[in-house]
């Protein structure tokens, strides 16, 4: 997932409802050295899916308000775009 050092750095989409911990887990993930990509829940993270290319890795809180849950979310991410590696956060 991490890219070489002549690549540009792999995208994470962070999908956190709870606007603390998700610049948390921003900086963690931009400190690690990657681009992070913020959704506050399921829907907008379909949406940024759908509408970009480039996601490597989907980090998300199981509970979430919504349509979906991040469980659902992952199975949805899952099934739709199988190369995405995922990460479930449990509160």
């Amino acid at each position: 997932m991490s890219s070489d050092l002549t690549g540009p750095p792999a995208n994470v989409l962070v999908v956190e409802d709870e606007m603390v911990l998700r610049m948390r887990a921003v900086d963690i993930v931009e400190d690690a050295g990657f681009t992070a990509v913020e959704a506050v829940n399921a829907d907008e993270a379909i949406s940024i899916l759908e509408a970009r290319s480039g996601i490597s890795l989907l980090f998300t809180d199981i509970q979430m308000p919504g349509s979906m849950d991040g469980l659902k979310l992952a199975h949805a991410v899952h099934d739709r775009w199988p190369g995405i590696k995922i990460i479930l956060r449990v509160r």
